[in-house]
C-alpha cells in the first residue's frame, strides 16, 4: 500500500511543481518550522461547495449611479478528491500552495454568459507567489480567466478539517472585459465568492527541535468509520476489471468472462454475506461495440450480457488504493477496502455455496433484492455449453475481419441491496448509482478470441461513456422509488442530404423495464432504413426466475409510423411476462435515417411492469408545417439487404369548412378548391466570398424576424470547400455581431470550447475540418452580423453559412446581406440560399448593390439567380431593364449606384444545398 500511495502522491507533487512548460514555477515562502516540535500536513479537499453571488447587470455592461447592485447566486459543488492543496503546522494553516480546485455545476438553469460555455470545466486556481492576485477562477481546459479574486480571508477549524474562504470580491479580469467587448471595465466588480472545504492530509512531516524526523503518506481515512474523500454509507464501486477471455462456444455464439475488483467507497462497510443470506451484492457483466460511419462512432451496440455472479465473501485488499480499514472477517468489505473475483470465478456454472451465476430475472436492481427459495445459484435439471449463463455473445459480431476499425468496450456493475436499504433508513445518503465501470478492450480472431485491454478503468460510468460525441438523458419516472435508465444518442450527417439518428435506450437499475420508445416526428419528413438493434437474451432454463423457465424472449421490436411519431415497441407484460423488454443492465438500439435536420424534441418511453410513460430530450428530424400531408412511411428493415423503393408522398386531401354560411351554393359539379399550402421559409443562408484583410474581409448579414427566439448554426467554411476551388482560407476565423446588447461571439477553431462542440455534433452539421469555424447559438429577433476574416491575416476562398435548427419556432430567416470584395474567374461573390419548411412557393427580391463608404466600390454589379443543379433560372444587369421586374421590385435609384433587383416565384428546394 505504502508503494502505491508513494508513487501516485509522487506524481501530484511533481506537477504542483512544474508549470505547463517544464519549467520551475516560482513557490510561496512556507513559514520556518525551524526549532519547531510538531507535524506539518499537507492537505488537500476532500469535499466541498463554493458561492458565486454575481452582478449579472455588471456582465451584461448596464451600470446604475442610483441604485445598488443586485447580485444572483449560483451555487457549486467542489469537485472531489481535488488537489487544492494547504498547509498545516500543529492545527494552524500556514497557507495554500499553487494549485487548484474544480468545480462542478448541477443546477437544470443555464450560467450567466460568458460563464456558461464553461460551465462543465469551471476550476479555482491558487496562483504561484509573485502575482497580483492569489486566487483566479479560470477555465480549466483552455486558461481562461473569468475573475480575479481579491479581500478573501482564510479560516482552518483543525478539529473538523473544515477550510473557509470568506469575503473574496470577484474581479473582471483583462481577458473577460476584451470578450465582452469593454476593455475599461477590466478590474470592476462583478460580485462575491464564499468556499468552503473539508481537508484530508496526504503527507505528513514530523519535526522535533526543528529537524524532521519521520515522513509519512496516510491512507485516506481519518477514523475507522469516516474515511476523508469517501461519502457517506455504503458505496460499492467497480474500481477494476482485468482478465477478459473466453471460455467455451456453441451454436455461432462464444461464451465470455472477466475479472472484477469491487472497491468500497463509502464510509460503512458493505456487506457480502454468502448464500442463503440475500444480502450481498450481485455482479453483472456486459459487452459493447462501437462502429459505423467514417470514424467508426457512429453507433454503440451491446453484445451480449451475463447472469450475474452472487458474491460469497469479501477480502480486505487496497487496490482502488482509498485506504483499507480491514472488517475482521469476510462476510463484510472494509471502509476503502477491495474485493476481486477472478474470471474463472465469474464465469463459474456450477452448484456451490460458494455462490455461482444465477439469472437475472431474480433480481430488482434498484433494491438489490432477490428470492433465495429456490436459490438463485441453483444449476440443477439443465445442461450446460460452453456458453450458458456467461457474456453470450454472436461469433459476428467479434469477427475481426467483419468488424474492421470497430472498438469494444466491457462493462461490470455490482448492484447490493445493502445500499438501497441504508438509503432508505439514511435519506440523502443513496449510492446505487455509480455501481458501473467500463474498460476498452482490442479483439483478435475469426471464431475464437483473445483480448488485450486498452488503457485503465474508467470508474463510476457506464460504459455509454465512451460513445464518442453522444448525449445522454435521463429516465427516472419515480425517483426513490425506482431506479435509473438513460436514452444515449447521435446524429450524424447529412450525406446527400441525409441525417443518420441513432438512439440507444441504457437500464442500468430501472426495475419497471422499458416496453415502447417513440420518436416525434411531423410533415415533411421522409423516414428510411428504420432499424433496430438487442443482444441476444439467454435460453431458457429451469430455474431461471422467467415464467415457465421459458427465458426472455428474442423477438425485435417492431417498429410503427404515423403521422406525428415513429414508435418501436415489445410485447406488454399482459401479452408476454417474458416480452423482450430492455431490463436492467441491457440496452436497444433504435435507428432511422431522415432528410432532415435535428432539432430539440422530447421521445416518450414507455414501461412494462408498471407507471405511466415519460418524456425525455432528445435530437430529432425538424418536420414542415403540417398541411395535411401523410409522412412518408419508412421502409421495413430485412435481414437481406435488397433494393426497396420509397412509396410516394401522399396527396393531400382537400377540405372544406363545415357550418351555415351566406355563400351562394356553387354548381354542381364545381371542385372543391385544395387550400394553398403556406409559403416556404429560408432553411439556410450562405455566401462564397473571396477573403482579404482589413477592410477587404468577409461580411454576412442576416436578419431574424418574428416573435421567437431562432436556434441557428453559423459556419465559416474553407479548407474542406471543393477540390475545384483555388486558394482555399487555411484557417477561418467567425466573429458572431449583434443588436445592442448583444455579447460578440468569436470562434476560430470549432472544437475550441467543449459545450459549442458538442452543441454543434448534436446539430448534425459540423464542419468537417477541425481548423474551420462554427458558432451554435439561440438568438432574439434582430439583425446580425457574421465577419469571417483568416487565422493570422491570412486569405483565400471561403463559404460563411447559417442554418436555421428549429424551423417550427415563430421566427424565422428573412435576409442575407454580403459585403465582400467580388473578383473574376473564382473570385466572384456566390450567395445561396435554400427554401423549405413548407410546399408553399415563396416570393424573394435578390439584389446587387456596389458598397458604399469602402474603397474601390463596384460600379456594375450584374446577378444570375441559378437553381440547386446550377441551372439559370434568370440574369440581370440593370434592374430597370425589365419593366415587370421593376415594378414588382419597388426599388429606387440613389447615390449609391446601379441598384437591381429580381422578384420571383421560387420553387421550393427540398433538402438540396445552393447550387
Amino acid at each position: 500500500m505504502f508503494t502505491k500511495t508513494l508513487g501516485y502522491f509522487a506524481l501530484s507533487l511533481l506537477l504542483l511543481l512544474s508549470n505547463s512548460s517544464g519549467n520551475s514555477a516560482p513557490q510561496p515562502q512556507a513559514k520556518s518550522p525551524d526549532r519547531q516540535t510538531g507535524t506539518l500536513e499537507r492537505m488537500v479537499v476532500a469535499t466541498g461547495n463554493v458561492a458565486m453571488d454575481l452582478d449579472l447587470d455588471r456582465l451584461k455592461g448596464i451600470s446604475s449611479a442610483t441604485q445598488e447592485s443586485k447580485l444572483d447566486t449560483f451555487r457549486f459543488e467542489v469537485g472531489p478528491n481535488s488537489f487544492f492543496t494547504i498547509r498545516v503546522l500543529n492545527g494552524d494553516l500556514r497557507g495554500p500552495e499553487p494549485s487548484s480546485m474544480g468545480l462542478i455545476w448541477r443546477n437544470t438553469i443555464a450560467l450567466p454568459e460568458p460563464l456558461n460555455a464553461s460551465a462543465s470545466q469551471l476550476g479555482i486556481e491558487q496562483t504561484p507567489s509573485g502575482g497580483q492576485f492569489d486566487l483566479v477562477v479560470r477555465d480549466g481546459k483552455t486558461g481562461f480567466v473569468f475573475f480575479n479574486i481579491e479581500g478573501q480571508t482564510y479560516e482552518y477549524d483543525a478539529a473538523s478539517h473544515l477550510l473557509s474562504i470568506n469575503g473574496g470580491r470577484l474581479l473582471v479580469s483583462e481577458e473577460l472585459a476584451k470578450m465582452l467587448g469593454r476593455p475599461a471595465d477590466a478590474g470592476s466588480l462583478a460580485g462575491r465568492i464564499s468556499i468552503a472545504t473539508t481537508m484530508y492530509p496526504i503527507e505528513v512531516t514530523t519535526f522535533v527541535n526543528g529537524a524532521a524526523t519521520a515522513i509519512t503518506l496516510p491512507p485516506r481515512t481519518g477514523n475507522a468509520n469516516a474515511p476523508e474523500g469517501s461519502v457517506p454509507g455504503p458505496d460499492i464501486v467497480v474500481g477494476d476489471m482485468s482478465g477478459l477471455q473466453q471460455f467455451g462456444s456453441a451454436s455461432g455464439q462464444v461464451g465470455l468472462a472477466t475479472g472484477a475488483t469491487s472497491c468500497n467507497n463509502g464510509d460503512q462497510p458493505v456487506h457480502f454475506y454468502r448464500l442463503p443470506d440475500p444480502d450481498h451484492s450481485v455482479v453483472s457483466q456486459n459487452f459493447y461495440r462501437m462502429s459505423g460511419g467514417p470514424t467508426n462512432t457512429d453507433r454503440f451496440e451491446q453484445l451480449g450480457q451475463s447472469w450475474s455472479k452472487h458474491t460469497f465473501g469479501a477480502d480486505q485488499e487496497n487496490a482502488c488504493s482509498f485506504g483499507c480499514t480491514p472488517f475482521p472477517d469476510q462476510s463484510e468489505l472494509g471502509v476503502g477496502c477491495s474485493d476481486p473475483y477472478l474470471a474463472s470465478q465469474n464465469g463459474f456454472q456450477g452448484n456451490t455455496n460458494s455462490g455461482a451465476l444465477g439469472s437475472r430475472a431474480w433480481i430488482n436492481a434498484f433494491t438489490g433484492a432477490f428470492s433465495v427459495s429456490p436459490r438463485p445459484d441453483n444449476h440443477t435439471g439443465h445442461t450446460h455449453t460452453g456458453t450458458s449463463h456467461r457474456i453470450v455473445v454472436n461469433t459476428t459480431d467479434l469477427n475481426t475481419t467483419l468488424n474492421a476499425g470497430a472498438t469494444y468496450y466491457l462493462e461490470v456493475q455490482y448492484d447490493s441491496p445493502h445500499e438501497y436499504a441504508w438509503c432508505q433508513d439514511h435519506p440523502g445518503q443513496c449510492n446505487m448509482y455509480n455501481n458501473a465501470s467500463y474498460r476498452r478492450y482490442n479483439v483478435t480472431g475469426t471464431t475464437s478470441f483473445t483480448f488485450a485491454s486498452v488503457g485503465a478503468t474508467v470508474r463510476m460510468t457506464p460504459a455509454t461513456g465512451a460513445w464518442t460525441g453522444a448525449t445522454s438523458s435521463t429516465i427516472e419516472p419515480e425517483p426513490g422509488v425506482d431506479g435509473r435508465a438513460f436514452v444515449v444518442y447521435k446524429v450524424t450527417g447529412p450525406v446527400a442530404g441525409i441525417w443518420h439518428y441513432e438512439y440507444a435506450i441504457h437500464n442500468q437499475n430501472l426495475d419497471r423495464s422499458v416496453q415502447s420508445f417513440s420518436v416525434p416526428l411531423g410533415c415533411g419528413i421522409t423516414v428510411s432504413n428504420t432499424g433496430f438493434h438487442a443482444p441476444p437474451n439467454h435460453p431458457g432454463f429451469a430455474n431461471d426466475g422467467t415464467v415457465g423457465g421459458a427465458g426472455f424472449s428474442n423477438v425485435a421490436w417492431t417498429p410503427n409510423q404515423v403521422l406525428d411519431s415513429l414508435t418501436w415497441n415489445s410485447e406488454t407484460f399482459a401479452q408476454n411476462p417474458n416480452a423482450n423488454a430492455i431490463r436492467f443492465g441491457t440496452m436497444y438500439n433504435f435507428r432511422f435515417d431522415a432528410d432532415r435536420p435535428p432539432q430539440a424534441a422530447m421521445a416518450t418511453v414507455g414501461f412494462l411492469k408498471t407507471g405511466a410513460p415519460i418524456t425525455v430530450a432528445i435530437q430529432a428530424p425538424a418536420p414542415d408545417v403540417c398541411t395535411g400531408v401523410t409522412p412518408t412511411p419508412a421502409p421495413s428493415a430485412t435481414p437481406t439487404p435488397s433494393a426497396t423503393a420509397t412509396p410516394p408522398v401522399a396527396t393531400p386531401s382537400p377540405t372544406t369548412t363545415p357550418g351555415p354560411t351566406a355563400t351562394p351554393t356553387p354548381p354542381e359539379g364545381t371542385p372543391t378548391p385544395t387550400p394553398a399550402p403556406p409559403p416556404a421559409q429560408a432553411v439556410n443562408l450562405s455566401t462564397r466570398m473571396r477573403v482579404e484583410t482589413g477592410e477587404n474581409v468577409g461580411i454576412g448579414g442576416f436578419i431574424i424576424t418574428g416573435t421567437g427566439v431562432k436556434h441557428v448554426l453559423i459556419r465559416a467554411i474553407g479548407p474542406s470547400l471543393p477540390q475545384s476551388v483555388p486558394d482555399r482560407l487555411a484557417d477561418p476565423v467567425l466573429e458572431l455581431h449583434g443588436p445592442d446588447g448583444f455579447v460578440t461571439v468569436i470562434n476560430n477553431d470549432w472544437r475550441d470550447d467543449p459545450v459549442q462542440q458538442a452543441l454543434i455534433i448534436a446539430s448534425g452539421i459540423p464542419p468537417t475540418n477541425d481548423l474551420e469555424s462554427a458558432i451554435d447559438a439561440t438568438l432574439s429577433p434582430g439583425a446580425y452580423t457574421a465577419i469571417v476574416r483568416g487565422n493570422n491575416n491570412t486569405s483565400g476562398a471561403a463559404l460563411v453559412e447559417v442554418y436555421d435548427l428549429d424551423s417550427a419556432v415563430p421566427a424565422k430567416l428573412a435576409n442575407i446581406s454580403t459585403r465582400a470584395f467580388v473578383g473574376t474567374g473564382d473570385n466572384i461573390v456566390i450567395a445561396g440560399f435554400m427554401l423549405g419548411n413548407s410546399s408553399g412557393d415563396d416570393t424573394i427580391v435578390v439584389r446587387g448593390i456596389g458598397a458604399t463608404q469602402v474603397p474601390n466600390p463596384l460600379l456594375d454589379p450584374t446577378l444570375e439567380l441559378r437553381n440547386a443543379d446550377g441551372a439559370l433560372i434568370a440574369s440581370d444587369n440593370d434592374w430597370q431593364d425589365d419593366s415587370k421586374h421593376s415594378r414588382r421590385c419597388h426599388c429606387s435609384d440613389d447615390s449609391a449606384g446601379p441598384l437591381y433587383g429580381i422578384a420571383r416565384r421560387a420553387e421550393r428546394w427540398h433538402r438540396r444545398r445552393p447550387g
